[in-house]
């Protein structure tokens, strides 16, 4: 039986994304054509697949890869402890994280080079990240340093970490990278991985059933509309608040911890 495999990242930070071309690539059709049921099955969101009262199965139905923004320390991630044998993780440059945060609605434009400025401080201690309101720094290390995630998966055996920057760059690579990682797939397909790419656009997946709100709990909730489009990329952190891009140096060079986890992914100034 496959180990299983946990996708991950702090959010905004491209988990999402690479995830659906996970779930394209596996069922190998376009979007309107996979049923929430199916990819829930196969590669389920943690916290919809508790929002539809289930959890993960540990048999033989076990799914190729689980999508989560919790911390494995988290006791959500309990129940999979002995489990856990790989995971991906998704990391994306904290000053382009910030600007997606400041961009992305939650800001009005006049509050977002003040906001930009806070949000180096804290990278990621806001609503939505989990109930420990973890750091950016605190997510990446979790996850990705091998010592540390073991504490929490005694099986863990690999850690793939793939940049949003790649990801979005040169995203056939990635999607090679990623299915050849997990082995649960068979033997990369690059043609698949054409067809995935051609037929997983943001707008095919937004206009089909698969990102509709699921049942369960939402019954009980005013119905949510369904995702509007995607926001442009942000500008670099420079160009909204020269003040924020400053206070990243200066974070960097005043935090050893911070400043090793930036160098190791490639996020130097």
């Amino acid at each position: 039986m496959s180990p299983l495999a946990w996708i991950t990242s702090c959010r905004q930070s491209g988990s999402a994304t690479a995830h659906l071309l996970l779930v394209g690539y596996l069922f190998d059709a376009p979007p309107h054509e996979v049923s929430q049921e199916a990819a829930l099955a196969a590669a389920p969101d943690l916290f919809q697949l508790c929002n539809w009262g289930r959890t993960v199965p540990l048999d033989e139905r076990r799914p190729h890869v689980v999508r989560t923004y919790a911390l494995p320390g988290e006791e959500i991630i309990a129940p999979y402890r002995e489990a856990t044998g790989k995971v991906v993780y998704v990391v994306r440059d904290p000053r382009s994280l910030i600007s997606a945060i400041v961009h992305g609605g939650r800001v009005k434009p006049g509050d977002r080079a003040r906001t930009a400025v806070e949000l180096v401080g804290a990278l990621g201690a806001i609503p939505g990240f989990g109930p420990s309101r973890a750091t950016w720094e605190d997510h990446v290390a979790e996850w990705t340093t091998p010592e540390r995630a073991r504490a929490h998966f005694p099986g863990l055996s690999e850690i793939c970490v793939v940049r949003y920057e790649d990801l979005t760059g040169d995203p056939a690579a990635a999607l090679r990278r990623l299915v050849a990682f997990l082995g649960t797939m068979g033997p990369v397909d690059d043609d698949r991985i054409k067809r995935t790419l051609a037929a997983w656009t943001p707008d095919a997946v937004r206009e089909a059933p698969i990102s509709s709100p699921l049942p369960g709990i939402e019954a009980f909730r005013d119905p949510r509309p369904r995702p509007g489009k995607a926001p442009d990329e942000p500008p670099p952190l420079a160009e909204i608040s020269p003040e924020a891009e400053e206070a990243y140096r200066r974070r960097i060079a005043g935090d050893a911890a911070f400043a090793a986890l930036v160098k190791r992914f490639g996020y130097l100034p």
